[in-house]
Parts: structure tokens; sequence; C-alpha cells
């Protein structure tokens, strides 16, 4: 890996380090590996300058109900991914 993606990778690592249900994935992300879940896959390239970030997540498992899961486990005092980190259906 050159030095400006190792720099991106160790930047999103840091700016996502407490979010339990982003995932940073080495290659592409793929929706059938978040499909049915709360988690978003990202994952980050660099080249020639350039920054990329892909994201791939399930709009109904990572949407608003899910937000609303979550702020409601934060509100009662809970940990945040209570009932929330199943994981996806992939690959199947």
């Amino acid at each position: 890996m050159r030095a400006d993606q190792l720099g991106l990778r160790a930047r999103a690592e840091e700016v996502f380090r407490d979010a339990p249900l982003v995932r940073l994935v080495a290659d592409s992300p793929r929706v059938g590996a978040v499909t049915g879940s709360a988690f978003a896959d990202l994952s980050v390239v660099a080249r020639d300058g350039n920054g990329v970030v892909l994201c791939a997540l399930d709009n109904l498992g990572k949407g608003m109900a899910t937000q609303a899961i979550q702020n409601m486990n934060l509100a009662l005092g809970l940990p945040e991914t209570l009932g929330l980190r199943i994981p996806g259906r992939y690959p199947g």
C-alpha cells in the first residue's frame, strides 16, 4: 500500500473508531454483506492525490428505524447497539 493510501486508511480508522455499526473493509464494499443489517461497510482508496470513499448499506436496515432504536438506546442509557448487531444475510 502506498503512503497516501495508508494515510487515508489511518484517518478513516480514527474517524470511525467509535462507530460500532461502521465497518472498514479492504475491498469494495458489497451490499449483500450488509443486507438486513444496521451496518455500513466503507472502503477508502487514495490515488494520485485524490480520495474515494465507497459505502454499502441497506437503507431499510440502516435507515430511520435503526436510527430510532439507536437513539432510544442512548436516551435510556442502554448500549448503543442493543438489538442492532445482527449480521447481514451474506452470502445468502
